[in-house]
């Protein structure tokens, strides 16, 4: 019995020990065809070495930083190749985790600053589906008398939000 919850909880799932470009093989050597997609993965397979090599030289020189704080130099090429290849209009870069809810965060983020309101999310997603709030950033106290104005902007953002979704 394994002490992770795992999502299927009917089953025990198969130890996955390591990735072949389209395949995931078990601790008994069976193949699998890995048709579940997520993170570059869906994009790359397992193992490339390519792919291994780029992560290797990441992880040496810098494994994490939080985009709130720092940029990168990944990140700033990475921004610079998404928006020389973007239809006009389009100039910068938003990086997310991704989903449609994030979409949905960086357009009522966007919208807010266009009003100017500066918003980041606190945990989980805007959605409130797992307790979310946005919180004015950054921290600051505020008049009673401009708490009509700013909670007038936060509704206006997301209405817009909303209204530009597909």
């Amino acid at each position: 019995m394994s002490d992770v919850f795992h999502r299927q909880t009917r089953i025990d799932p198969p130890v996955a020990v390591r990735g072949e470009g389209l395949y995931i093989v078990d601790a008994q050597g069976r193949r699998y065809l890995d048709a579940s997609g997520g993170a570059a993965v869906s994009c790359v397979g397992h193992g490339h070495p390519a792919v291994v090599a780029a992560i290797r030289e990441q992880a040496e020189a810098l494994a994490y930083s939080h985009t709130s704080f720092f940029t990168s130099r990944p990140a700033e090429e990475l921004g610079a190749r998404l928006v020389a290849d973007s239809p006009a209009g389009l100039s910068r870069a938003y990086f997310t985790s991704g989903g449609s809810k994030r979409a949905l965060h960086a357009a009522v983020k966007r919208e807010a600053m266009a009003r100017g309101l500066l918003v980041y999310r606190m945990g989980g997603t805007i959605d409130g589906e797992r307790g979310d709030h946005v919180l004015l950033a950054p921290p600051f106290t505020v008049a009673e008398s401009d708490l009509a104005t700013i909670t007038e902007r936060l509704g206006e953002a997301v209405d817009a939000a909303i209204a530009a979704a597909p």
